[in-house]
């Protein structure tokens, strides 16, 4: 044997390029290997034993093969000739030892994009994973291999069919199909070259196609971050589970702790450091409490989180590691909190909620040892605190006022109006609303009378609105939260109409008016609610995108006793008429009301002649 195989190990570790993997334990194993790559008649399963040992090694395939052209310049001709013919056994080896690990690592990747509720990401999962795993199993076992035409592949049907939110770019289309077609390509290539037994060059194929599939991954990955923010049990801010998904997991779990902790202080941190502070102080509370001994985290709302644990001494633990181990280091302040623990059931959440209200000086209280003072604060609590305490107990909801339809001669529409049950008393907005607004907890209100709406509206024909105010509005999470709705639903979406108040419209003209551009996008209708006190701003208006114009109650009321009312009631119907607009009559008290309004051709009657409020449907 001509070549010096020690000496030249020993050179090329001298060199930057090859010294991480070129080192003392890999010695024996690496010239060994070289020596069999040279045999003119190597001994059955050393070479393929050579490749493994690559694999195991975590020398990366791309080097070795620089590695071993490096090799080759230094051989005698007969020695190219039996490393060239030698290669293909040693990369069988590689890919022997590879691959198998390469299908538990895709198959736990589809499980782990599992837990985001996003429809587009269990489909990227379904047709590139599940194709690279397909791939990989033709190879392995000789199953059917995988289609690697684009027009006939499954993600290839789904990548020029999907109307995402990426091809809003040109450059990022182009990039991506482009990585597409040169996945699936070179994936035609590999499977070539495998069934010639040329597996070497299989190998470097392999290589490149994973790339591809790897950087098309990693594409969609940024640009589905979206889909986080649509999910409907995904809190945006976090990206941990919310509120809503606590709700389902208490079907499921059965024998865990609830631990509900606060963040001590927080509203003092958003006002003087500003809500984006606050929300990076919450994004890392929430990664610190994943890495403690949990079962599951869920941010409930504003600063508090909900914990599942395996039992209440490990509530104690899990909070004693939480508290006050947080440091921010930007404004020197040690995060603190405080908590309430209870064996889970379906009352726990709220027994929690209201155990809280006495952990403020105790830190941690045991939610079944203050019982009497629950029952106390239940019959104490303030205003704010039975706002706040509402989520928890599911006391939001919607009750829904009928909507008839003149033309059709019949109810066909309901408008969904928030309600707090507190005992045995049901609390309108006018009891709650102004106060609600100061609070941080006013978008939770807004998701859950828009997510019991839709669940409500699913499984009938009827129209509906709900109310949005310009807080709502500004809010990029709740309008994110009414596409998810919108998405899951696009039917439903279809039947509703948000309504938007005439004062907050002449006040926030612009804002409203981009809201009303993007959400008209979704087929989704917008009606400008108690119009006619701000009729002299009607030019301004009238430049909005408007599907409906809900007559002021006031001007509906004294509609039939007062001269001036009628006479603004038909310029509105008549300006109404010109933009096509269709009216709504709210107020509508009493038959002659009803009677004049159906003559004077109003579309549309609401008030307690038609019906009140209710918590069910009333059917026609």
């Amino acid at each position: 044997m001509g070549v010096d195989i020690k000496g030249f190990i020993k050179k090329e570790i001298k060199k930057e390029y090859f010294r991480f993997w070129i080192v003392k334990k890999n010695w024996k194993f690496l010239y060994k290997g070289l020596k069999s790559l040279l045999k003119n008649k190597p001994k059955a399963g050393e070479l393929e034993e050579f490749g493994k040992e690559c694999y195991e090694n975590s020398i990366p395939f791309g080097e070795i093969s620089i590695f071993l052209d490096i090799f080759s310049k230094k051989l005698s001709e007969n020695e190219k000739k039996n490393l060239d013919k030698n290669k293909n056994s040693f990369a069988k080896g590689y890919i022997d030892a590879r691959l198998p690990n390469e299908i538990i690592n895709f198959t736990n990747q589809v499980h782990n994009n599992g837990i985001f509720v996003s429809k587009d990401k269990i489909i990227i999962s379904k047709y590139l994973t599940f194709w690279l795993i397909e791939f990989i199993e033709h190879i392995l076992y000789h199953t059917p291999a995988p289609e690697t035409s684009e027009k006939k592949s499954d993600f290839g049907k789904w990548l020029k069919e999907y109307k995402g939110v990426y091809f809003d770019d040109e450059k990022i289309k182009k990039h991506f199909i482009t990585l597409s077609s040169s996945m699936h390509h070179t994936a035609a290539d590999a499977i070539f070259f495998y069934h010639e037994k040329e597996y070497f060059y299989f190998v470097l194929l392999y290589l490149d196609m994973l790339s591809f599939a790897l950087q098309l991954q990693g594409l969609l990955s940024s640009l589905f971050l979206e889909e986080k923010l649509l999910s409907l049990y995904i809190d945006p801010v976090t990206e941990i589970p919310n509120r809503f998904q606590l709700q389902k997991d208490f079907k499921i779990f059965k024998n865990p702790t609830l631990l509900l902790v606060n963040i001590r202080d927080f509203s003092k941190i958003n006002a003087i450091y500003g809500n984006r502070f606050g929300d990076s102080v919450l994004k890392i509370v929430a990664k610190f409490i994943e890495t403690l001994d949990i079962i599951k985290v869920y941010r409930i709302f504003a600063d508090e989180f909900a914990i599942l644990v395996d039992s209440d001494k490990l509530a104690k633990k899990v909070f004693n590691d939480l508290d006050e181990k947080i440091v921010l280091k930007e404004i020197g302040y040690t995060v603190s909190f405080y908590g309430a623990y209870k064996k889970l059931s379906e009352t726990a959440l709220e027994e929690c909620e209201y155990a809280l209200i006495n952990a403020k000086e105790k830190k941690l209280v045991n939610a079944d040892e203050i019982k009497d003072l629950i029952n106390q604060y239940k019959n104490e609590l303030s205003l704010t605190n039975i706002l706040k305490a509402s989520l928890t107990t599911d006391s939001v909801v919607p009750f829904f006022q009928p909507i008839f339809d003149y033309k059709k001669g019949k109810i066909n529409k309901y408008e969904c109006l928030m309600r707090v049950i507190e005992k045995d008393k049901i609390l309108n907005p006018g009891q709650f609303l102004d106060d609600l607004k100061k609070m941080p907890i006013y978008s939770e209100y807004t998701k859950t009378i828009l997510n019991k709406s839709f669940e409500t509206f699913k499984n009938t024909k009827y129209e509906f609105s709900v109310n949005f105010s310009v807080l709502d509005i500004e809010n990029m999470y709740t309008v994110s939260y009414l596409k998810a709705l919108i998405k899951q639903y696009p039917e439903v979406a279809n039947r509703l109409t948000i309504e938007i108040t005439e004062s907050e419209a002449i006040k926030n003209y612009k804002t409203i008016n981009n809201f009303i551009k993007e959400i008209k996008n979704y087929g989704v209708k917008i009606s400008l609610d108690d119009f006619g006190t701000g009729f002299s701003n009607f030019s301004q208006i009238s430049k909005l995108d408007l599907d409906y114009v809900k007559i002021d109650g006031s001007i509906i009321s004294n509609i039939l006793n007062d001269d001036k009312v009628k006479k603004i009631f038909y310029s509105i119907l008549d300006l109404a008429k010109s933009m096509n607009l269709k009216t709504v009559a709210e107020f509508v008290s009493d038959k002659e009301i009803f009677e004049f309004l159906k003559d004077s051709d109003v579309d549309l009657a609401q008030g307690y002649f038609i019906g009140k409020p209710e918590p069910k449907l009333q059917e026609n």
